[in-house]
């Protein structure tokens, strides 16, 4: 007897192979409770589709995660939205890549008097000080 068999060889592709790059936070500085947007891109270079885990740390402990399905050549924007409450910097850490926030106090986020401020407080300074010399020269003529 003859036997005939036939075979499909197939050729298994590289498997997924995953870069995270573009750490992204904004704002840097923040009020207490407001939002900051934290991303990454996650690169596959590989020559499959894969699934990718992505952890973000916040002063060293997992604040979040997200599993992202990346074609292979493709890149995926992965996007985390965090508040905090107590005033401070915090180190992200995403794959390998660092940044950091600041959450702020009572003060202004850009850390100082704005000019409108600034001159209101010149001119009460010099009209106090006009009413006081105005005051003296009354006292010594009279």
């Amino acid at each position: 007897k003859n036997v005939v068999a036939n075979f499909v060889l197939l050729e298994r592709g590289e498997s997924a192979t995953f870069e995270i790059t573009s750490l992204n936070i904004s704002p840097e500085q923040i009020q207490p409770n407001q939002q900051v947007r934290i991303s990454v891109d996650i690169n596959n270079s590989g020559g499959e589709v894969g699934n990718c885990e992505v952890d973000l740390h916040i002063n060293g402990q997992i604040e979040d995660s997200q599993t992202v399905s990346v074609s292979p050549g493709s890149a995926q924007t992965v996007v985390f939205s965090i508040t905090k409450a107590t005033p401070g910097t915090y180190t992200v850490s995403l794959g390998g890549q660092q940044g950091q926030f600041t959450v702020v106090g009572n003060q202004s986020v850009s850390g100082g008097m704005d000019i409108g401020t600034m001159l209101a407080i010149v001119g009460i300074v010099l009209l106090i000080a006009a009413i006081g010399l105005v005051a003296r020269m009354i006292v010594k003529r009279g």
